[in-house]
């Protein structure tokens, strides 16, 4: 709380403190002091630092009378008692509202931030305030301890993690390599395939998700991608294409859970666009219409442009975003265009407001990767199931499998260009370990079998879904994705303990809320996650069913591990 708070709660009733301690007590001189320093403390940025001590003082002073005396102890208890409020009583609270009223921020209900939010956050997480790091006191006060740790020799190297959400990620990695001298630096940096590392960043490589998705790729049967795509639509009805799936989740982050960071990119867009003759009539409504057009087709995390750099690639996935976003949305041309101008520092957008074209960019650069996150790896890969190996952190679930000659070709190309760079199969953010992905990666050799044996337990486990209204629980994409995660992590042994009925159901609870089609993390529909656990548990039941799937399972699992 500021401090100058403090003086409602200190002052309540005060007439009785007086009338306790008596007028010539030590005590209350003190106290009255006390709040003579609260009502006085300095106030401009040039005191700053006196203001700290005083503060320092005042608190010191306040816990001595409340620790060393019965009666201001009292005193001061009372009254947080009745600040406090009493509940189911709406009225008892007038006196903590006019508390926070006082205070630098305001408490609100946290889906409030879904719509209308003043600060930048980690993702959609309220409580994770984002750190500004291209301000140099800030850098240089958080990496003190790093700082220390690499001049003494006691670290080596450095993960960057996250690296997409920085203000200006080129500028920070410069600055943590002059921190580090010689040490090795690689970054969290989620590429698509054919999209390349900033080769200006003074890194040694990314932590590699690029080579996650090449080695696993190289293991799906690239010729049976018709079959399965012909399985999956004809047994889950999902007739919509990838791509319309991948823009429909983008949009829905923006619209239910980033509204209000979305506002506050369109304001500055608008104020941007008021500086020009020719978009100076754009609304706020069209151009926020616009930018959520624009961002729900990129289909990368995000661009690198800067006052120094602007990448080739970055200019032609910018060119080709607009264009999908005017087919899609016609009547939203001129604004498209205008976002267009801006992002491609056209003269007739930069002229005059250059500073704030870039910070406009660089702002929306910062959101593009969150946005990326939440609409892709946490609603997307939930979504599509037509193989769930596919469905992975730095991965293309449309793309089925790759050639020997396209891996090679990529890893000739990254020894080249980086070959400090880290090879993972597995981190902390994959969907799935290895293991499974193996398992999974068999299915693909099999298409025909498949088909058979997801039509048979479809039919063989129909009795145990619920109907709710008119819809069978669960739906077939959700069974399609319950069969697979069962092939790919029922134990060897042929037997499953309540431990890993436990951990199926939470980990079926997740997919369930991330994927929002029925249920989802902010609004919960328990009667039908119920029916979908009803359902698993039949199906752990079901002794026909449990015959067939470990002949199955024990094939895919032999192969698997080879």
């Amino acid at each position: 709380l500021r401090i100058e708070s403090y003086e409602k709660v200190l002052t309540h009733n005060l007439a009785n403190l007086r009338t306790t301690l008596g007028e010539d007590s030590p005590e209350l001189i003190k106290y009255l002091g006390l709040l003579y320093s609260i009502r006085n403390l300095p106030t401009s940025r040039d005191e700053i630092h006196h203001r700290q001590t005083q503060v320092e003082f005042i608190k010191r002073l306040l816990w001595e009378l409340y620790s060393k005396n019965s009666r201001v102890r009292e005193f001061i208890d009372e009254n947080l008692k009745l600040f406090n409020g009493q509940q189911g009583n709406p009225e008892s609270f007038c006196h903590l509202e006019e508390v926070l009223s006082e205070q630098h921020f305001r408490l609100s209900f946290w889906k409030v931030a879904t719509e209308e939010i003043n600060y930048r956050r980690f993702f959609n997480i309220n409580e994770l305030i984002c750190v500004r790091q291209e301000d140099e006191n800030v850098f240089s006060h958080y990496h003190s301890l790093l700082k220390k740790l690499c001049t003494e020799g006691i670290v080596d190297g450095l993960r960057v993690d996250h690296v997409d959400g920085l203000y200006e990620p080129n500028e920070y990695l410069k600055k943590l390599r002059e921190l580090t001298t010689s040490g090795y630096i690689v970054v969290e940096k989620i590429l698509q395939p054919k999209e390349p590392l900033p080769g200006f960043w003074p890194v040694e490589g990314t932590t590699g998700y690029d080579a996650l998705y090449w080695i696993n790729q190289v293991f799906v049967m690239r010729k049976n991608q018709r079959a399965f795509d012909r399985l999956y639509q004809s047994f889950t009805g999902l007739k919509e294409r990838y791509h319309t799936l991948f823009y429909k989740a983008k949009r829905h982050i923006i619209e239910h859970e980033m509204m209000g960071d979305m506002d506050n990119l369109a304001m500055l867009l608008k104020g941007l666009s008021g500086k020009m003759r020719y978009s100076r009539d754009f609304t706020i409504y069209g151009l926020k219409e616009a930018l959520v057009e624009f961002l729900s087709h990129l289909p990368v995390y995000r661009t690198y442009i800067d006052h120094v750099h602007y990448r080739a690639f970055d200019k032609l996935v910018i060119e080709r975003t607009i264009e999908q976003a005017k087919l899609q949305r016609p009547e939203l041309g001129h604004e498209l265009q205008f976002i267009f101008n801006v992002l491609t520092l056209s003269p007739e957008a930069v002229t005059g407001a250059t500073e704030e074209v870039f910070h406009f960019i660089k702002r929306l650069q910062q959101f593009t990767g969150p946005l990326m996150a939440k609409g892709f790896e946490d609603t997307l890969l939930y979504v599509y199931n037509r193989l769930l190996s596919l469905n992975e952190v730095g991965g293309s679930p449309e793309i089925f499998g790759v050639t020997l000659r396209e891996f090679h070709e990529f890893m000739k190309k990254r020894a080249s260009s980086w070959p400090l760079s880290m090879n993972a199969t597995s981190t902390h953010d994959t969907k799935r370990g290895e293991d499974i992905r193996a398992r999974l990666n068999v299915l693909s050799e099999m298409p025909a079998l498949w088909q058979r044996c997801v039509l048979k337990w479809s039919k063989t486990n129909e009795r145990f879904k619920t109907t709710l209204k008119t819809l069978k629980v669960p739906d077939a994409n959700e069974e399609y994705f319950i069969y697979q995660t069962l092939i790919g992590s029922f134990p060897f042994q042929d037997e499953i303990d309540e431990t890993y009925i436990k951990r199926i159901k939470e980990y079926l609870l997740k997919s369930l809320r991330e994927s929002k089609v029925h249920t989802s993390w902010v609004n919960p529909d328990h009667a039908y996650e119920e029916a979908v656990m009803k359902f698993l548990d039949g199906v752990l039941k079901n002794r026909a069913f449990l015959k067939d799937f470990l002949r199955v399972k024990n094939m895919v699992a032999f192969y698997g591990m080879l």
